[in-house]
């Protein structure tokens, strides 16, 4: 046992939690994007949209894939799903840029050059030849926040998800 000390009446600051309309704007976006549907197009792959592909990547005829075992993401991938140039991290290959433009059943070489300072030494300051094909192209169509899209989510009116995201927000930014 040890005596505590006097701590009824020690002034202390509470701060009011501000959720913004942005915040709330952030969060309709992420329902959305999670009740989206994904159509395939015959069209090129615009950046957002989904590609599967497969893609190698080689150093002097080397794979990447057997100079750097990890993250094996810059050596060869197959039929994975990727948004084309959207990079979600600095993990992410720069090759997801190049998917841009490319329909499906289509095949293209490009050129990497690492940068001097690229994290992964093995591969830094080199050029590599990535080979890249396209499988599939699918566009990602966001439900439009209507009264049929709110029944999904089991919510009355836009008035009552607005309310329902602020106290999810104000919860969890209490809890921070």
């Amino acid at each position: 046992d040890f005596p505590l000390p006097e701590y009824i009446g020690i002034p202390r600051e509470i701060q009011e939690i501000k959720v913004t309309e942005q915040d709330i704007e952030n969060s309709i976006e992420h329902i959305r994007k999670g009740h989206a549907q994904f159509k395939p197009v015959q069209h090129a792959a615009k950046k957002g949209d989904y590609v599967l592909v497969s893609y190698e990547g080689k150093i002097n005829g080397q794979s990447i894939g057997e100079i750097v075992k990890d993250p094996f993401i810059w050596g060869k991938q197959e039929k994975k799903w990727e948004q084309a140039g959207v990079k979600e991290n600095e993990e992410d290959p720069a090759v997801i840029e190049a998917f841009i433009g490319m329909k499906a059943n289509e095949s293209k070489d490009i050129e990497i050059l690492f940068p001097e300072e690229f994290k992964i030494r093995a591969i830094a300051g080199e050029k590599a030849i990535y080979h890249l094909k396209v499988h599939e192209v699918r566009e990602c169509i966001l439900p439009e926040v209507n009264e049929e899209f709110l029944k999904t989510i089991e919510i009355e009116n836009l008035d009552q998800l607005k309310e329902r995201i602020r106290e999810n927000i104000k919860k969890q930014r209490e809890r921070e």
